[in-house]
C-alpha cells in the first residue's frame, strides 16, 4: 500500500502525501469546524487544487469528471462573490440593507445580509470539490486509488479504535482538546456525536472495498490466481484487517448513538447488500469459466455472503435500536423549529437567500416565540438542505440536482465498466446515499472534514471506475506491468 503511494515522479508523491497530511490535519483539529483549522484546510485543498490544475487528467473521461469538479467548486465561488458584493443602488440587494440606511445613512447593499461571513464560509465550501479533483489528478490509476482506499479505511479505523478508548477511558477527551459535550457518547477526534456517526459509516464502506478486493483476489495478479490450488482456502491476515476494520467502525457507529447516521447507514447498507449481493452471484458462472474449480468458487461466494449477511445483522441491530430510542424518546422538537424558521426564512428570500454562511444571523429573525430553550447548535439548521436553500436561494436546489446527477451518472458508469471490481462504484453509491440520507435530519455533510474525507473516497471510486474496458475479452487479458491490476 505504501509502495503504491509512492509510485510516481516526485510532485505526484509529493502531491498525494499532502493531500493526505491535509486530511488528518482537519481530521484530529475537529474536523476542522473552527476558523483557524477550516481556513487553513481550505488553503491546503486550495494549493493542491492549483496543482491539480496543472496535472489534468490525460484520460478524457476523467478529465471530463476533473473539469465538472472544478466547474461546480467556481459557481459556487462566483455565486457567494455575487452575494457578497456591495454596490450602491444595489437592484437585487437584500431588503435589511435599505432598512439600514434608513437608520444609518447611505449604504452599499448585497444580496448577502452578512457579506464578510459570506466570504469567510466560502473556502471551506469548496474544499471538497477540490479535494475530489485533487484525487482525480493525482491518484489516476488502480494502484493509488486503491491504497488511497484504504489508508481513508485505516483512518476510520484509528478514529473508531480511539473512539473505543474515549467511551471506556477518556470519556472527557477529543485526543487533542477537551471534551464538552456528548460525554456519554462514541464521537472520537469530533465534537458532535451525529457527524461521528456519518463519518464512521462513510468509513465502513471503505473498510468494505477493501474486504471484497481481498476476498476477490485483487491483489493478485490474474495468472498467479490461476494457479493456485482449489483446496487453498486458509485466512490471512490480509482478509482479517479489512474484516476487523468494518467490524470496528460499525460498533464504533453504535456507540455513537446517532439515531441519524444509524438509519442513513442502514438505508445505505439496504441497498448496497442487494446489489453486491447480485454482484456476486453473476460472477459465480464467469468465475468458473475462467478456469476456477466449482469448490473454490463456492466456497469464495460463501465467504462474501457470509461477510455480508454479518454486516446485514449489524445494520437491522442498529436500525432496531434507533427505532427503539425514536420511540422512546420521541421526535426532537428542537429540531423541528429549526426547520420551521429555516423554511419562513427561504420563503422570505426564495430567489437568491440571505448569503453564504449567514443562518445563524437569520435564524433569531424567523424563530417562533413557543420554540423555547434549545437544547442543540443554533448555527446550523440540522437539515443540509434547508440551510443551502435559505443560505443560497433556488440555485442551491439546481446545484444539489447537479451534484447528485453527476455522482449518480459517475457511478452508473463505473458500475458497467467494470467487472471484478463492480464493488467499487457500488460502495460509492452506498455513501451517496448515507450522506443524502443523513443531510436531512443534520449537517454533516456541512462539515469540512466529513464532507473532504468523503470526497477523497468518491474520487478514489471514480478513477477506479472509470478505466477502460480492454478490448478482445474472448482471449486471456495480459498482466499489467504491476501484475496486479490487469482484469476491468
Amino acid at each position: 500500500m505504501i509502495g503504491a503511494l509512492g509510485q510516481g515522479s516526485r510532485p505526484v508523491v509529493a502531491a498525494r502525501l499532502a493531500l493526505m497530511g491535509v486530511l488528518v490535519f482537519a481530521f484530529v483539529w475537529k474536523a476542522a469546524t473552527p476558523p483557524i483549522p477550516a481556513l487553513l484546510t481550505a488553503l491546503g485543498f486550495g494549493l493542491i487544487g492549483i496543482a491539480a490544475a496543472f496535472r489534468r487528467p490525460a484520460d478524457r473521461r476523467v478529465a471530463r469528471w476533473f473539469d465538472t469538479a472544478m466547474g461546480l467548486a467556481g459557481a459556487l465561488a462566483l455565486l457567494a462573490l455575487a452575494q457578497a458584493l456591495r454596490l450602491g443602488h444595489h437592484p437585487l440587494a437584500n431588503p435589511a440593507w435599505e432598512e439600514a440606511a434608513a437608520l444609518l445613512g447611505p449604504l452599499p447593499g448585497a444580496i448577502s445580509v452578512a457579506p464578510f461571513d459570506t466570504l469567510q464560509a466560502l473556502p471551506a465550501v469548496i474544499a471538497p470539490f477540490l479535494a475530489f479533483a485533487g484525487t482525480l489528478a493525482f491518484f489516476d490509476e488502480d494502484r493509488s486509488a486503491t491504497a488511497l482506499i484504504r489508508c481513508l479505511a485505516l483512518l476510520g479505523g484509528a478514529f473508531a479504535l480511539f473512539g473505543l478508548v474515549q467511551v471506556t477511558l477518556l470519556p472527557g477527551s477529543l485526543f487533542l482538546f477537551e471534551k464538552a459535550y456528548y460525554i456519554d457518547s462514541l464521537t472520537g477526534f469530533w465534537v458532535n456525536r451525529n457527524v461521528a456517526g456519518a463519518l464512521l459509516g462513510v468509513a465502513s464502506f471503505a473498510a468494505l472495498v477493501w474486504l471484497l478486493d481481498v476476498v476477490k483476489g485483487i491483489d493478485r495478479p490474474r495468472r498467479v490466481a490461476l494457479l493456485l490450488r482449489e483446496d487453498d482456502t486458509g485466512l490471512s491476515s490480509a482478509q482479517l484487517l479489512p474484516a476487523a476494520l468494518l467490524a470496528l467502525c460499525l460498533l464504533a457507529l453504535f456507540l455513537t448513538k446517532s439515531r441519524g447516521a444509524l438509519v442513513a447507514t442502514g438505508a445505505a447498507y439496504g441497498v448496497v447488500l442487494p446489489l453486491l449481493m447480485q454482484d456476486a452471484a453473476g460472477r459465480l458462472w464467469r468465475g468458473r469459466g475462467a478456469g476456477m474449480g466449482r469448490r473454490t468458487v463456492w466456497l469464495r461466494i460463501a465467504a462474501v455472503v457470509a461477510g455480508l449477511l454479518s454486516v446485514g445483522l449489524v445494520v437491522l441491530l442498529f436500525g432496531g435500536l434507533a427505532s427503539a430510542r425514536l420511540m422512546q424518546e420521541g421526535v426532537d422538537e428542537g429540531r423541528l423549529c429549526f426547520y420551521r424558521a429555516a423554511w419562513a426564512a427561504f420563503r422570505a428570500q426564495p430567489w437568491l437567500g440571505w448569503g453564504l454562511g449567514t443562518f445563524d444571523s437569520v435564524f433569531p429573525l424567523f424563530r417562533e416565540p413557543d420554540c423555547g430553550a434549545l437544547s442543540i447548535s443554533v448555527s446550523r439548521a440540522h437539515n443540509a438542505y434547508l440551510q443551502g436553500l435559505v443560505e443560497l436561494g433556488l440555485p442551491f436546489a439546481l446545484f444539489v440536482v447537479a451534484l447528485v446527477g453527476s455522482l449518480l451518472v459517475l457511478i452508473r458508469s463505473g458500475a458497467r465498466n467494470r467487472i471484478r471490481r463492480r464493488h467499487v462504484p457500488i460502495a460509492g453509491l452506498g455513501v451517496v446515499i448515507l450522506l443524502a440520507c443523513h443531510g436531512l435530519v443534520d449537517f454533516s455533510p456541512q462539515i469540512p472534514g466529513m464532507a473532504i474525507y468523503t470526497a477523497i473516497f468518491l474520487g478514489a471510486v471514480a478513477t477506479i471506475g472509470l478505466r477502460r474496458r480492454r478490448a478482445a475479452p474472448q482471449r486471456p487479458r495480459p498482466v499489467d506491468q504491476d501484475g496486479a491490476w490487469a482484469d476491468a
